[in-house]
């Protein structure tokens, strides 16, 4: 819609009567002796209210006998509607989502507890619920994960249901790992996607590597 057009609109409905004929013939086709009914203005006052909503689009007029019809234009009121659908203030919305989700997944992995079980490595906590939080509120349709690629609802729902555990085998992961990570963003969203079909196997094999006697 040009912008030209949607200006006109505006000014039409900056007249509360004009809004409220509006909303009359939102629910069907009105005849201008129903509208004068309804306000108290005179015939002269009614036509110019109508011959501005007319003019701008919003309203379309047709006459029968001596008196006009007036009904909404969904064209052009779809069109509008998107236009101020629009509008939306992005970053507001992220930054609403962001904080909503970061009190979720806090929640989901029991942040309180790390602060006391792991409170030296509060920083990589902290990190890796940042990571869940972006990747979560990811808007691509596919998610990069080590060297492949996996839908993103996919990787969104695996995320949300990691646990206090899962967070503690990653940090075990990190504390373990010798070699260097080149990529720590990359290092841990393959080990938080991987967490919950790892983490059982992995701590077995610590076990039968500790205790080998409990091994049958």
């Amino acid at each position: 819609m040009e912008l030209t057009n949607v200006a006109l609109i505006c000014k039409a409905l900056g007249d509360s009567n004009r809004l409220e004929i509006v909303q009359m013939l939102s629910d069907g086709e009105k005849c201008g002796c129903r509208l004068l009914e309804k306000f108290e203005i005179t015939q002269p006052t009614l036509s110019h209210h109508m011959k501005i909503l007319v003019e701008c689009g919003l309203v379309n007029d047709r006459k029968e006998g001596k008196w006009h019809h007036y009904s909404l234009n969904c064209d052009t009121l779809l069109e509008f509607k998107n236009f101020i659908g629009s509008l939306t203030c992005e970053s507001c919305c992220d930054k609403k989502d962001s904080c909503c989700y970061e009190k979720l997944v806090k929640e989901i992995v029991d942040y309180e507890s790390l602060e006391v079980t792991h409170h030296d490595d509060m920083r990589q906590v902290d990190e890796i619920v940042n990571l869940i939080v972006e990747t979560v509120m990811c808007k691509n349709d596919k998610i990069l994960i080590a060297s492949n690629w996996y839908p993103a609802s996919l990787v969104k729902k695996k995320f949300l249901m990691l646990t206090y555990s899962h967070i503690e085998y990653v940090l075990h992961c990190m504390s373990g790992n010798t070699t260097k990570v080149k990529n720590i963003k990359k290092y841990l969203l393959a080990a938080l996607f991987n967490a919950p079909s790892t983490m059982n196997g992995y701590y077995q094999a610590e076990v039968n590597h500790d205790m080998p006697g409990l091994v049958r």
